[in-house]
């Protein structure tokens, strides 16, 4: 897998989050970040072992560089250069380095993500002002079995969930405890998405995504969550229902199998027009397919209620990788979405696959052979959102790198 030089994939767009009266127009600008799929294009590019997704939104350093974390034990750090800082290479086409980082568990012994597919998922790193400014680096990754050093894909799938890693003599060493919920024998409780907030009274939330109920032996019901981090390796015992599905789920949340799933949760606070609301980015229905986007819910309040954004007919959530994916024959998504702001804009990261370097592949179903070197690419668009009363009631609209005419 390679990462290419920064280049510019254009496209009109029409999106936004109720009826659409009103409209996105382009062409704008959708950067591609890393290139993982075609290794005969710009070879000079550095190599990065693992592929690259889920990306979280930019890290902001200290030295004035940005980091990206995602899925695998790389990551993209963006320098300062010329004086200008890391973001504005991020977002106008500079080329990151890549760097990587080791994870142990809590006996230290390392994480084997190429000999045993020990890959972290859904990596953060962070620093907590309010505890001594401690950095403490989050991921799902999978719990061995008792009596096993390592786990191993897929079969110890089963048991991962997101833990905090300390840094003990340079490598990320697992807490013994996980954040989210109990290991289990069953499905129950496997989690890996995750992504932190703090609240109006100083409070800091962790929203992650977990199963929640398993049906013939299959991960039947993913929703989202959130627990109080009391301290920077620990959560709160309570745990707040976000994002449920009910009982007839919308066909977006439907998997392959029969289950249905809500993942990915990246929560954030905005303030349109004056009015401040909080927002929740997340993707639904299995990640390998055309089906898996970007879909949106937004609250008053940080713990909810949450109004899902449905399609104009209000028949299932709305696909705001729709036209990204057909305009830049994209794949896979667009989906995963990170909502980020720097300056006056706001901007997000998500993760597809381009179609054309695999004309033979159907990506409209659950592939038969989807570990078969087919890899998601990171991808950035500038977000632009507001207030529409197309419906008769108040809802919030966005619009990915368009302008609103």
């Amino acid at each position: 897998m390679k990462l290419s030089i920064i280049f510019s994939v254009f496209s009109a767009l029409l999106i936004s989050l109720s009826v659409k009266s009103q409209s996105c127009f382009g062409p704008y600008e959708v950067k591609q970040i890393t290139n993982q799929n075609n290794p005969n294009i710009l070879k000079k590019v550095p190599f990065i072992g693992d592929s690259f997704a889920d990306s979280a939104p930019p890290r902001f350093e200290i030295d004035g560089s940005v980091s990206l974390y995602g899925s695998g034990s790389d990551y993209l750090k963006f320098p300062l250069k010329n004086g200008l800082p890391g973001i504005h290479s991020l977002i106008t086409g500079g080329r990151p380095t890549i760097e990587s980082f080791k994870m142990s568990h809590p006996d230290g012994t390392l994480l084997k993500p190429l000999e045993l597919v020990e890959v972290p998922w859904d990596v953060t790193l962070e620093t907590w002002p309010k505890w001594n400014h401690v950095k403490i680096m989050y991921g799902g990754v999978m719990t061995p079995p008792k009596g096993q050093l390592n786990a191993r894909w897929p079969v110890d799938n089963i048991g991962r969930r997101v833990y905090a890693f300390k840094l003990v003599n340079g490598i990320w060493r697992r807490e013994k405890t996980p954040l989210t919920y109990p290991l289990t024998d069953n499905w129950i409780g496997h989690s890996y998405g995750h992504h932190f907030i703090s609240d109006e009274n100083g409070k800091t939330w962790m929203f992650y995504d977990r199963v929640s109920e398993q049906k013939n032996n299959q991960p039947w019901k993913t929703e989202i969550f959130a627990k109080e981090l009391i301290s920077p390796t620990r959560t709160s015992s309570k745990e707040h229902k976000i994002i449920g599905i009910s009982a007839k789920p919308y066909p977006a949340q439907i998997r392959h199998f029969g289950g249905s799933l809500v993942e990915g949760p990246r929560p954030f606070a905005i303030s349109v027009a004056g009015k401040k609301v909080y927002v929740i980015s997340f993707s639904s229905g299995d990640f390998a397919t055309n089906h898996y986007s970007i879909n949106l819910a937004w609250s008053k309040k940080l713990l909810g209620p949450y109004q899902l954004v449905l399609n104009s007919a209000g028949s299932d959530l709305e696909d705001f990788g729709y036209h990204l994916r057909k305009g830049n024959h994209f794949g896979w998504g667009p989906s995963r979405a990170a909502f980020f702001q720097y300056k006056d804009q706001w901007y997000t990261l998500f993760q597809a696959v381009r179609t054309r370097l695999w004309p033979m592949q159907d990506f409209e179903t659950w592939p038969s052979n989807w570990e078969g070197g087919i890899y998601r690419d990171i991808f950035l668009s500038q977000a632009n959102f507001f207030w529409s009363n197309d419906s008769g009631a108040e809802s919030l609209s966005v619009c990915l790198g368009g302008s609103i005419r």
